[in-house]
Parts: C-alpha cells; sequence; structure tokens
C-alpha cells in the first residue's frame, strides 16, 4: 500500500464516511446486513487470518474503515447490539476451529503407537514445557524488537531454566520407552489454532510457531471471544426478549462459519437453540417452517445441478479425448498412405523398363496432342471459311440515316462518308448510358472548338453523338446540346439497337461531313485540348490534303509506368497480356491501340470502315490492322489522359474477350475468311462480268443499295 492510500485510510478511520463532507459518498451505510458486523469490532477472522496458511479468503460481507468510524461515532449514542452478533460468529467459528482439533488429536491417536498413562504423562509434560519455552522466547524476541532490554534479559533466564527441566523431562520420557520407539517423531495438536506440534521439535521451531501469524491470530479471536462473552453474554438474553434480533432466521436457517456451511448437526442444535425462550417453551412458526423446507429445495437443486455440471463435464472431456483420438489415428493413416504412394513412384521410375515405357508414352501423347491441336485449328478453319463472308455486310436501319432538327421537330438526312467533305473536322463521340459523364465532355469540347472557330475563319466542325442503344437519358442530354447549339453543329445519331463501340463509330464515320474525322470517347478521359497534337501530326503526313490516307492517334504509354504502380498486380499481368497478344498477332509498330482518341483523314475512314469486321471493343486492333496492311501512314501522340469513374469495361471478362477477337481477327485473316479489298469502285461484278452501274432495287420485303464502298438494306416495312 503506497503513502497515499495509507494517509486516506488512516483519514477514514478516524473521520468515518464524511471525511470530506461528503455524505452521499457511500450507499452503503454501515448498519446494512452486507456489512461485515465483526469487522465493525475489530474481530473478523478473514482479516486476522489473512496471509496465513488458513486463510479464509476475502470475507463476503463488506470491510471498509470508513465504515468502522462511523459505527464508533453512532454507537456512543445508540446500543446496536452489533457485539452480540459478532460474539455469536467469533463462537461458530471457534467451534469448529475445536472439532478440527478434535478430530486431527483422533487421527494422531489412530496412527500413533499407544503410549501407557505414565508414558502418556512424561510425553505431556516435554510438550508442555516446549510449549512455555516457545512462548517465553517469543516473548522475549517482541521485548527486544521493542526495546525492552532488561525484560528481555529476564525471561531469556527463565527460558535457561525451564530449558533446563526440559532436558531431565526427555530424559525420564527417554529412559521410560524403548530406544526405537523414541525415534519416531511424537506428535500432539495446539489446542489454540489446531496446527501439529512435535516432542522433537527445537526451540526455534516452537518460538516461531507460537509468535507466528497464525497462532497469534488465534490466540487474539479466542481472547477477543473471552472478552465478548463477559460483555455480551448477558445482552444476548436482553436481546431476545425484546425481538430486536433482525438476522434471527438468517441464522437459525444457515450457520457459516469463514463462508462454509456447518454440519446438519451443528444447524440442528442452533435452530433448536433458537427455538427456546426464556421460559423453555419452544416456537414453531409457520414461516420459519416454510423458509426451512424453501432452503432444503434449493440446497437439493443445487447439489442436482452440480452433480449434473460434473456428468456433463465428464462427457465433454470423454468427447474431446475420443476426437483428439480419431484425429491422430486419420493423420497416421494418411501418412502411412502417402509413405506408400512414394515407395510406389520411386520403385516404379527406379525399373529401366518403365523409364523406357514412359519416355515413348511422353512421347506418343505430345504426337497425339500436337495433332489433335492441328486437326482442331483445320476444323475451325474450315468452319469459319465456309460460314463466314469475306465482306462485311452493313446493316443500317431506315431510323438511323436521320437526325432530328430540333428546331423545327423534322426528319433530316445525315450526309455520307462518299460525299465529298463540307467541313474542316467531324467529332463523333460514341455513347452508351452515358448521361452523368457525356455533359462534362460536351462542355470541353464544344468550348475548344469554339474558341478555334473564332480564331480560324476557315475552321468548321460538327459533332455527331452516336447513341448506341442508351437505357438512360443520353439521348435527351446530347438533344439539349443540339437545340443550344444547332443541329449544323451538334447532330444526334439514335442506334435502334445496342451494336458496340465499333459499330456506333461505323456509323457516327458514314454520317460525317469532315475532311479529317476524330472520334473521341465520351468519358473525356482525355483533354480535348490534345487534338492540336493530333493534327500537327495530320498536317504532316497529309499536307491538309484530305485524300491522302494518314491516322494520328493518342497514346497513353508514357502513362504506363504510372498505372503499373497504381493497379493491381492482377490487373497489370492482364495489360501486359493484352499487349503481347496485340503484338504477336496483329499490330507491332503501335504501342497503345486502345486509347478512344485517333483522327484520321476522310480518304482513310473510307477504306478503312467498309472492310472491318468486329464492332465491339477490340475494334480498334482490327482497324489498326487494316491500316497497317494497307500501309497507311500511323503515328502515335503523347496525350494526356486521367481516368474516370464509371466505365463499361469489366476489367477481367471485357479483356477476355477482346483476346479471343484478337485470336478470331488473325486467324480469319490468315484463312482468307476475311479479306481486304484491293480496288475500290463503284460496279457490282456479276457473273458474266458484265459492269453495270448498281441502282436500289426491289428483292421481295428487303432493299438493297451499293455504295461505292459498302453495301447496304433494310426492310420495306421501315419505310413507311
Amino acid at each position: 500500500m503506497s503513502a497515499h492510500d495509507q494517509m486516506r485510510a488512516m483519514l477514514d478511520q478516524l473521520m468515518g464516511t464524511a471525511r470530506n463532507g461528503e455524505t452521499n459518498r457511500y450507499s452503503v451505510k454501515f448498519y446494512d446486513s452486507k456489512v461485515c458486523k465483526s469487522f465493525l469490532l475489530g474481530c473478523c477472522p478473514h482479516e486476522i487470518l489473512a496471509s496465513t496458511r488458513m486463510d479464509l479468503g476475502e470475507c463476503p460481507k463488506v470491510h471498509d474503515l470508513a465504515l468502522r468510524a462511523d459505527y464508533e461515532n453512532a454507537s456512543k449514542n445508540k446500543d446496536y447490539y452489533y457485539d452480540v452478533d459478532a460474539m455469536e460468529h467469533l463462537q461458530a467459528f471457534i467451534a469448529d476451529c475445536d472439532r478440527r482439533t478434535e478430530a486431527a488429536k483422533k487421527r494422531l491417536a489412530e496412527t500413533q503407537e499407544e503410549l501407557t498413562a505414565e508414558v502418556a504423562a512424561k510425553a505431556n509434560a516435554v510438550h508442555e514445557l516446549a510449549e512455555e519455552i516457545g512462548k517465553k522466547l517469543a516473548k522475549a524476541e517482541a521485548l527486544g524488537e521493542a526495546g525492552q532490554v532488561e525484560e528481555s534479559m529476564k525471561l531469556m533466564s527463565e527460558i535457561e531454566e525451564l530449558r533446563s527441566e526440559k532436558n531431565r523431562a526427555e530424559q525420564e520420557y527417554r529412559s521410560s520407552i524403548p530406544a526405537s520407539t523414541y525415534q519416531q517423531q511424537k506428535l500432539r495438536v495446539c489446542e489454540v489454532c489446531s496446527a501439529y506440534l512435535g516432542i522433537h521439535d527445537n526451540d526455534i521451531r516452537l518460538a516461531d510457531h507460537f509468535g507466528g501469524k497464525l497462532h497469534l491470530g488465534f490466540l487474539a479471536i479466542r481472547e477477543k471471544l473471552a472478552e465478548l462473552e463477559k460483555t455480551a453474554g448477558p445482552r444476548q438474553k436482553e436481546l431476545r426478549k425484546t425481538g430486536r434480533d433482525r438476522d434471527h432466521e438468517d441464522r437459525s436457517r444457515s450457520r457459516y462459519v469463514g463462508g462454509r456451511e456447518l454440519d446438519r448437526r451443528s444447524r440442528a442444535l442452533a435452530r433448536s437453540r433458537d427455538r427456546k425462550d426464556t421460559g423453555g417453551r419452544e416456537i414453531k412458526p409457520a414461516e420459519e417452517r416454510k423458509d426451512r423446507n424453501d432452503g432444503r429445495d434449493r440446497d437439493r437443486d443445487r447439489g442436482e445441478r452440480r452433480r449434473s455440471s460434473d456428468r456433463n463435464s465428464r462427457r465433454s472431456r470423454s468427447r474431446d479425448r475420443s476426437r483428439e483420438r480419431d484425429r491422430h489415428n486419420d493423420r497416421r493413416r494418411r501418412s502411412r498412405s502417402r509413405e506408400r504412394s512414394r515407395r510406389l513412384v520411386l520403385l516404379f521410375f527406379s525399373n529401366p523398363v518403365t523409364t523406357m515405357l514412359t519416355t515413348e508414352f511422353v512421347q506418343l501423347a505430345l504426337l497425339f496432342g500436337s495433332g489433335s491441336i492441328f486437326f482442331l485449328f483445320v476444323v475451325l478453319g474450315i468452319v469459319l471459311k465456309v460460314t463466314t463472308t469475306p465482306f462485311p455486310t452493313i446493316v443500317r436501319h431506315r431510323d438511323e440515316e436521320y437526325y432530328i432538327d430540333p428546331d423545327t421537330g423534322d426528319e433530316r438526312l445525315f450526309a455520307s462518308l462518299d460525299d465529298n467533305p463540307s467541313l474542316k473536322l467531324s467529332v463523333i463521340v460514341p455513347a452508351f448510358d452515358e448521361e452523368k459523364r457525356l455533359p462534362l465532355m460536351l462542355d470541353e469540347c464544344l468550348e475548344y472548338l469554339q474558341k478555334r472557330a473564332g480564331k480560324e475563319k476557315d475552321f468548321t466542325y460538327e459533332v455527331i453523338i452516336v447513341s448506341d442503344g442508351s437505357r438512360d437519358r443520353t439521348v435527351d442530354v446530347a438533344m439539349d446540346y443540339s437545340q443550344l447549339h444547332g443541329a449544323n453543329k451538334v447532330r444526334v445519331l439514335e442506334l435502334v439497337e445496342n451494336r458496340g463501340k465499333g459499330g456506333a463509330v461505323r456509323l457516327g464515320m458514314l454520317s460525317s461531313r469532315g475532311q479529317f474525322l476524330l472520334f473521341a470517347d465520351a468519358d473525356g478521359a482525355t483533354k480535348f485540348a490534345d487534338y492540336a497534337k493530333l493534327e500537327r501530326s495530320m498536317v504532316q503526313m497529309t499536307d491538309t490534303d484530305w485524300k491522302r490516307d494518314a491516322l494520328a492517334i493518342g497514346s497513353r504509354a508514357h502513362l504506363e509506368k504510372e498505372a503499373t504502380a497504381q493497379r493491381t498486380i492482377f490487373r497489370t499481368i492482364l495489360m501486359h497480356g493484352f499487349h503481347f497478344l496485340v503484338w504477336t498477332f496483329a499490330v507491332k509498330k503501335v504501342r497503345d491501340t486502345q486509347c478512344g482518341f485517333k483522327l484520321m483523314s476522310r480518304a482513310a475512314a473510307r477504306k478503312l470502315f467498309q472492310v472491318m469486321h468486329v464492332e465491339r471493343w477490340a475494334f480498334d486492333v482490327e482497324l489498326l490492322f487494316i491500316a497497317q496492311s494497307y500501309n497507311i501512314p500511323i503515328e502515335e501522340v503523347a496525350v494526356n489522359w486521367t481516368e474516370i469513374e464509371g466505365s463499361k469495361l469489366t476489367p477481367f471478362w471485357s479483356w477476355l474477350q477482346m483476346g479471343r477477337d484478337l485470336m478470331l481477327i488473325w486467324f480469319r485473316y490468315a484463312i482468307g475468311a476475311w479479306q481486304l479489298r484491293k480496288e475500290h469502285s463503284g460496279y457490282m461484278v456479276k457473273r458474266s462480268q458484265n459492269k453495270k452501274r448498281f441502282t436500289p432495287v426491289n428483292y421481295k420485303t428487303r432493299w438493297f443499295e451499293l455504295t461505292r464502298f459498302y453495301l447496304s438494306y433494310y426492310d420495306i416495312g421501315n419505310l413507311e
């Protein structure tokens, strides 16, 4: 205990619970039943015997020095009869201690050899002298520690006399019994604390016992009990007469000593004493019998629950042992099985004949596997050759050939890629469910184009927004911009059904009017001001002549290291794997094929989009593959790119689909299932080889139209 705690305890002991002026500090008062009354009088066995061999543990009731101080102050004005309670508590405790002493004496009598009366008297004399020596020696040590040297020296002289008497008594005792019997330790029980003492114990051992905390504690308890019996004994009868025994029923039902219940016989005797009044008349109220029966029922239920808990614990331990045994056996069986398998494998491969057969088997398996793969490729090539047309069939519904003029509400026909250009630039924006991201991109795009048009009078432009079967308000948002800027600047091409990004870009290109055509993603990931970089590259390749073939494509290759650092390992592996497939099977001169910011001349667009087959995510790769096959100049230009949330591209499955399309693009062009046009004429070649200008004809219920670069058709029902 620290000095601070000691000072606090001293103040509590001196001044009580209200030492700081706080009357409500303690919720428990000294007169509550949960407060230990023996502690209030300073004689609780739990406190006195603490840290001894017979430590009773913590008292089940409250111990507080402040409450003791409150009681001492209150007892000056009122008698609470707590000394009677303390006396009864100590009587029960000492009675229990005396029973243990008698039981120990009986055990000694049964285990030790029985002595004659004369020998027993001599042994008791030795014990008594040894006990007296031990007591005086302990007292002398205490006086010496207290500084009373003279009194201590007097006691030491008395101790010497007692030692000589003890030696004579031991000689008499030794001469009265055989030598073999004398060597055995003769024990007796201390009458105060029930400890065992030996006849051969030396003086220091005895002094330690009689001066020890256990013996002195029991001695203090017995002295306190004797004092209480003198002062509180007569008042006990007075308390019963006045009927102020508040804990009478509790004491009659259950008596505890140090937190332990007394035996049944002691409880019965206590109840019998409590039922007797001063006149000797026995009192048996109905409530007392009911409480006694309830107590018995509770004890019986408590015992049954304890026995049931013990049974469950034993069963649980048994199950645990069984499960552990089963797991051990399983581990042994698996270990033996693995060992047998390992031995069989070693035996199999250590045989030369087996090794030779295994080598031949592996060679045959490789040969068979290679042949099977080759056969599958041949079959696949034949199927693709038969079922695939060499040139794409471009299907365009009638509604997709018109746009709506927001000023008049009339339908107007889109321009054709075959027509001569009337503008400088056409911007194609494919959009699928881009209601949220499209406005930001259009604001940036139109702001840049308007500034260019204001500075350069010959700079004319149009923006074609291609809604690829959008399900949200993408068309409405695009129409708002068309109404704001006019149909000559912003046009909306609404596709009847979703074709894919490649299909949307193709139809936007076929409906454009510009000398140079740019398609840009609707997410606005690429800064539109970087169009100037693409334009400079295009001017260098074409010298502003739209009839010359050229492609200037935006590239994010310079950002690859930064993107790799930000992506997860899985996405990085997929990215590099896709780039490897592109380089192996399609395009070798372009590092970034998927950037959605590509500028091309009108002549190049006419060549590319009439033979492009893929309309999904991999259309960029086929577009560049065709341009590479036509030897169209391609130049990569680094652009500023920022990843925008809301992408429709699913990283894993979309890249798998793109990888499949890459393989099929290469394979179909390799076997000739897809072909590139070598001549670009406006004639349809028949079997008779007669060249005749093709005009729209009615073939059953479908209209066909052949232009210089593509074949289109639509149903008659859509003409209405």
